[in-house]
């Protein structure tokens, strides 16, 4: 731990991991949509790439771990020569060995970093790409800034199919009327000043209000919510099944499962309720059909 080659290392993933802790955290928020998480997506991978083409800033990161180092008594340039040493081929196989191109301090660190950036580039990319992909009609429909250009037949009919197979909305033909909503919805959204101010959920807040108005554009708004950015709810689940799935309740029925783990998984929800509030209207009832 007190090789200079780990110092460098964790002071490079402790700058990264804050650039993508925003990231992550968001992701894993219930009220995410797809919308939004493309954009915070694509503005991770530029921050990304800019720190991958600022070599001043990757130097001010060595630097820095070298004054750290200082403070514990490790001299950085001794101990990187220990390990990182040039080895220079023998005149029997290179007889201009001594012209080798020698790797200095910081082109070594800064090589592996670049190394390691372009690796969360390529993988973010990647990711993103398939993302994009399966979401890609309301992406279209619903990127900012709101336009009647982006709620084509085509994108709508497309963002139709992403509905669960069988399903009422999935079988809907009436594709002009859902594009007469969203335009009304883009209008309403407009003099309100939400379309370039705003996120994605400012329009969604706006289109419960008037849902007994625009219901095919609600349920289109809907969808976008309710399309899946990570599996961060389905982990917790399964975490919260290891927990009260224990020995101790080898016995308990799947009716008791599934009520306390609902119980667990909204404890947001649960803490506001008042118990006892609960139990006195139940006992008021229950004394109300004992007088009749």
């Amino acid at each position: 731990m007190h090789s200079f080659d780990f110092i460098v290392s964790l002071v490079f993933m402790k700058n990264i991991m804050y650039k993508l802790k925003s990231l992550t955290e968001t992701l894993e928020t219930k009220s995410l949509c797809v919308i939004d998480a493309a954009v915070l997506i694509e503005a991770t991978i530029k921050n990304l790439e800019d720190i991958n083409s600022d070599s001043e800033r990757i130097n001010d990161l060595i630097d820095s771990a070298t004054l750290f180092a200082a403070n514990l008594g490790i001299d950085s340039e001794s101990d990187f020569k220990v390990h990182h040493r040039t080895r220079k081929q023998p005149t029997w196989l290179d007889e201009n060995s001594g012209t080798q191109a020698d790797l200095t301090f910081h082109i070594f660190y800064k090589k592996e970093f670049k190394c390691i950036l372009s690796t969360l580039i390529n993988l973010s990319k990647d990711n993103l790409k398939v993302f994009i992909d399966t979401i890609m009609p309301l992406y279209k429909i619903f990127s900012f800034p709101f336009k009647n250009e982006n709620m084509s037949n085509e994108n709508i009919q497309n963002a139709l199919l992403i509905f669960p197979p069988n399903s009422d909305f999935e079988k809907c033909k009436d594709i002009d009327a859902i594009q007469t909503e969203l335009e009304i919805l883009k209008e309403i959204c407009k003099d309100l000043s939400l379309t370039m101010t705003t996120n994605f959920l400012s329009i969604i807040e706006k289109c419960e209000e008037i849902k007994h108005i625009l219901p095919l554009a609600n349920n289109i708004c809907r969808l976008a919510l309710t399309a899946p950015v990570s599996v961060a709810t389905n982990e917790r689940t399964f975490s919260k099944l290891k927990l009260i799935k224990n020995h101790l309740r080898s016995t308990m029925t799947d009716n008791r499962l599934d009520s306390l783990m609902l119980l667990s998984i909204e404890k947001d929800i649960l803490d506001t309720v008042d118990v006892s509030k609960i139990a006195t209207q139940w006992f008021n009832i229950k004394q109300r059909r004992i007088q009749f």
